[in-house]
């Protein structure tokens, strides 16, 4: 594998106990049973010695995913002295939860840190109610925070570093909610900064902290985005720069501008970092956690029945899937497979210019056939907001997913982002160059 492997996310969970429009599992016995398989998985401890045998001692940043994570913490916490020995490279064990038992992480945070780990806790909370009450549990908007500040509370005493940031993710509901009533937009900053002001109060440990102060939202991706949706986002976007936010993408395009002169050796240091620097690590590997469960039949299949609104069930009926599971999921004792998955990875992440080219080409179709703004029919600005996309927004597994092939972006990114935004994007970075 390549020498630039660091990391490593676990596949910890196959079960949930709320409904979360990001992250939906069937509720089904069959995928009880693919969580108690993951269970026996991690209790035996098989899934370091898979890593070992991929990684090496290489791994420096262990991450678990799957739903829940805090539905497994407890047995991961007995496998915790056996990881630090095993990866002496290892630096930091993070996770992201909804922050439900908020018990549970504590103890976890205490074995981790006493062996000498960093834990990273990214809590996903997408703002007041009427956002992240909607799109995760019913009262989640409280409870997330709450939670965690309790946690605070209960390791002040810890002598070794502890990082807690939130994860806002947005739909386009909400941005439209917002857009109708600008005010909420206010009420969704200052929910924010209530927040880290009450860390602050309760906080008398430097060594713990919490990483984002402000309203930093990201995109649902890949999403079914329209024209109109491209606009509105445009809107929220502008909306959100006048009132003295910004979302997580003004951070990415800054990053563009500064490492410039590395990207044409060293797109990676930019680009996704599923299958480069990461990998998933289930039963199999994976690009990364977002393939996790696509090799289960009970979890397609629960899929497919439910019939739920917020995934695209044509991709697992269309064979999408299939073709994923076939050619992108491969089994870590194969090491021809393993071989040339990494050979189809290096040529996504160490070459771009077929992505550029075809980017470019279809954004200017786009822009004839009204799609998106024809300010993309100029060569410079086209091929910059491509380069956008390939490195801020990209997404190798969902390009699968939408496209059948990781380098083919999804239309619909183009019409989110090509209607405004990405403009209102660089109109906000001129701003912030020329003070």
């Amino acid at each position: 594998m390549s020498d630039r492997l660091a990391s490593v996310e676990v596949q910890s969970t196959g079960w949930c106990p709320f409904n979360c429009t990001y992250c939906y599992i069937p509720k089904t016995e069959e995928m009880k049973g693919v969580h108690d398989k993951i269970v026996e998985d991690l209790k035996s401890g098989k899934f370091i010695e898979r890593i070992k045998t991929l990684y090496g001692d290489k791994v420096e940043y262990l991450s678990l995913w799957g739903t829940e994570p805090l539905l497994t913490t407890a047995i991961v916490s007995e496998s915790i002295p056996k990881l630090a020995a095993t990866f002496p490279k290892l630096k930091e064990i993070m996770f992201s939860t909804a922050m439900p038992y908020p018990e549970r992480l504590v103890d976890f945070i205490k074995v981790v840190v006493q062996n000498n780990l960093k834990p990273k806790i990214q809590i996903s909370l997408d703002g007041p109610a009427f956002l992240t009450d909607a799109n995760r549990y019913d009262g989640a908007s409280k409870i997330a925070p709450d939670n965690m500040l309790e946690v605070v509370s209960k390791i002040q005493d810890v002598k070794s570093p502890v990082s807690f940031q939130w994860k806002s993710t947005l739909g386009i509901s909400g941005i439209r909610e917002m857009l109708d009533d600008p005010t909420k937009i206010d009420d969704t900053l200052n929910y924010f900064h209530n927040l880290y002001d009450r860390f602050l109060t309760l906080n008398k440990n430097k060594l713990i902290k919490l990483d984002t102060r402000d309203y930093l939202p990201t995109l649902v991706v890949p999403g079914r985005y329209s024209v109109d949706d491209g606009r509105a986002f445009a809107n929220f976007l502008r909306l959100l720069r006048w009132k003295g936010g910004i979302s997580a993408y003004t951070m990415r395009f800054n990053r563009i501008y500064s490492l410039w002169h590395q990207l044409g050796s060293r797109r990676d240091i930019l680009t996704c970092s599923g299958g480069d620097s990461n990998m998933g690590m289930g039963q199999n590997i994976h690009i990364c956690h977002r393939t996790f469960y696509y090799d289960e039949p009970a979890y397609v299949k629960g899929v497919i029945d439910s019939g739920i609104d917020n995934w695209d069930v044509s991709h697992f009926t269309s064979g999408a899937v299939d073709s994923v599971v076939k050619s992108y999921i491969v089994n870590p004792n194969d090491k021809n497979e393993i071989t040339r998955f990494d050979y189809t990875m290096r040529g996504y992440h160490d070459f771009w210019r077929m992505r550029i080219g075809y980017g470019v080409s279809m954004l200017k179709e786009l822009a004839l056939a009204n799609q998106v703004s024809p300010i993309y029919k100029d060569d410079s600005f086209a091929e910059l907001f491509i380069i956008f996309l390939d490195l801020c927004v990209g997404c190798p597994a969902e390009n699968l997913l939408n496209t059948g092939s990781i380098n083919v972006i999804p239309l619909s990114i183009f019409r989110m982002w090509g209607n405004g935004a990405f403009e209102e994007l660089v109109e906000g970075f001129r701003d912030s160059r020329s003070k």
